[in-house]
């Protein structure tokens, strides 16, 4: 049923977030439990579904629109560098315009997920140092000095990125 694939997707989500989170809590990396984190045998078979049920009920923060919009028009690029699912923030960069995204990848197979987190050419997962890694390119790609950068961030795995900005926006942290 759409309910129940909207709880296996939640589930997910919440699962992944709050090891995640626990993790950086207690100042251990992600790759501490790499294992875990590339195989999840909980969430094989759940359908794709679920993740779009998700999606149908992800709600922007009150003026996040505005903000990313106001940024644009003053010239700047916006990136969305997440330790969350490509699935989502592929969705978000297109509703919000913005230039990039970087976040990682569910594997899913025949319609439903693996429990499997895809490698990417870049590396295996987005952590804080990946966060770190992407603003310092983007910047150098772009040719201006990380002090020129702004990043926004809600959570312990952001303060890597956070520190090499010029000016850094802590969002209910």
């Amino acid at each position: 049923t759409q309910e129940g694939d909207l709880r296996a997707g939640a589930k997910l989500a919440i699962k992944h977030t709050t090891r995640w989170g626990r993790a950086l809590v207690k100042d251990l990396q992600y790759r501490l439990d790499i294992n875990t984190l590339h195989r999840d045998d909980s969430v094989r078979g759940v359908p794709e579904s679920a993740l779009q049920a998700v999606c149908a009920k992800i709600r922007l923060n009150p003026g996040v629109e505005t903000f990313v919009a106001e940024c644009q028009a003053a010239g700047l690029k916006t990136l969305l560098v997440s330790g969350g699912f490509t699935y989502f923030s592929e969705r978000l960069r297109k509703r919000l315009g913005l230039d990039f995204a970087r976040a990682n990848v569910l594997e899913i197979e025949n319609g439903a997920l693996t429990g499997l987190l895809l490698d990417r050419p870049w590396g295996d997962i987005v952590d804080g140092a990946e966060k770190r890694r992407v603003v310092l390119e983007v910047c150098e790609l772009m040719g201006i000095e990380p002090s020129q950068a702004i990043a926004v961030g809600d959570g312990a795995n952001d303060l890597p990125m956070m520190r090499v900005a010029g000016l850094s926006i802590a969002f209910r942290p």
